[in-house]
């Protein structure tokens, strides 16, 4: 079973870019996404969304695959681990 409430072991950085580009990064402890076992060709599915908030409004957001604003579990992306 996964833990539940604040995950403070969970990181989240970025970095601007030349031109204003944003990049992140999230570290994510593999004991957050158990029972998955990572191994190498193991497909983990998984979507994310980043709400745009200006001055305390939500103006905005990116979704990296599908439903995950509808809150659909089975829109999810491949990420195959690879060594």
């Amino acid at each position: 079973k996964s833990p539940t409430g604040e995950a403070k072991d969970i990181t989240i950085a970025h970095t601007l870019g030349e031109k204003g580009n944003i990049t992140y990064e999230i570290a994510i402890p593999w004991h957050r996404i158990s029972p998955f076992m990572p191994t190498i060709g193991a497909n983990l599915g998984l979507a994310m969304i980043m709400n745009e908030t200006d001055a305390g409004k939500r103006g905005a957001y990116m979704a990296w695959f599908s439903g995950i604003h509808l809150k659909e579990s089975d829109m999810v992306g491949d990420i195959i681990l690879t060594k």
